[in-house]
């Protein structure tokens, strides 16, 4: 569940952050 969630939300945020993150500062 824990794992499943988190995996779930970073997809999400990445998802939503995948541009902003990579103008922003990318890693």
């Amino acid at each position: 569940m824990s794992i499943l969630t988190k995996k779930s939300i970073s997809s999400i945020v990445a998802k939503t952050k995948s541009p902003t993150s990579l103008t922003t500062r990318p890693i």
